[in-house]
Formats: structure tokens, C-alpha cells, sequence
């Protein structure tokens, strides 16, 4: 009976180690995907802070007085020039002319937009 149980100790204690093996090496490639996300996103957040100098809408110069809004693209508006109240997407990429203005119309009133998109 020794031997068997010896045996089967032997089994669980090779199991155990692989089972470790591969939980290490997976912690590994989850810190290392982890870490290149973070790497990404701060060179985009850095990339935010160098934007143009000029606001997109009237293309009057940004000062350093007046409140502007710098998007990731790197297209920069002053406040008094953006639509929305609360802009989450940078007009100047929206790229076709009629996105553009289903999104200033829809910004006006977005409780109850007035353009749907159709596909």
C-alpha cells in the first residue's frame, strides 16, 4: 500500500507543480499586456497636451486665459466655440459633413434628438 500511495503523493505533488507553472506564467502575460496598455494609454494622454494652437471652429489662436477643450486627436476648441454642453466626440473627426451636423443638431437638445442616422 506504500508504494501506491507514494505514488499517487507523487502525482498531486507534479500536478501541483504544473498547475503553479502555468498560473505563474499566465500572471506574466497578464502583467505584461497590462503594462503595454498602460504604456499606450499614457502616450495617447500625452499626445493630448500637444495639440494645436488654434481652435478648429473659428481658428482663432487658444490663449492660455481662456478655457479650451483639447481632444486625443489633437484638435483643440475653445469652450465658447464647442456646441455640445458636454462634448464626448471631436466634430473636425467626424469626417463626413452630414455627421457632423446630425451631431450639432442632435447636441442642442439631446434628450430628445431631431436627425436619426439611417443606414
Amino acid at each position: 500500500m506504500g508504494g501506491k500511495m507514494t505514488k499517487a503523493f507523487i502525482n498531486i505533488l507534479s500536478d501541483l507543480s504544473h498547475n503553479i507553472n502555468i498560473y505563474y506564467i499566465a500572471t506574466n502575460l497578464i502583467q505584461l499586456s497590462l503594462q503595454r496598455l498602460l504604456q499606450d494609454d499614457l502616450s495617447q494622454k500625452g499626445r493630448c497636451y500637444h495639440t494645436s494652437s488654434s481652435c478648429r471652429a473659428c481658428r482663432f489662436p487658444l490663449i492660455k486665459r481662456t478655457q479650451s477643450l483639447h481632444f486625443r486627436c489633437g484638435h483643440a476648441y475653445h469652450l465658447e466655440c464647442v456646441v455640445a454642453k458636454d462634448p464626448v466626440v471631436c466634430v473636425e473627426c467626424l469626417g463626413d459633413k452630414a455627421d457632423q451636423f446630425s451631431y450639432y443638431i442632435n447636441s442642442l437638445n439631446p434628450k430628445y434628438p431631431k436627425v436619426k442616422k439611417v443606414e
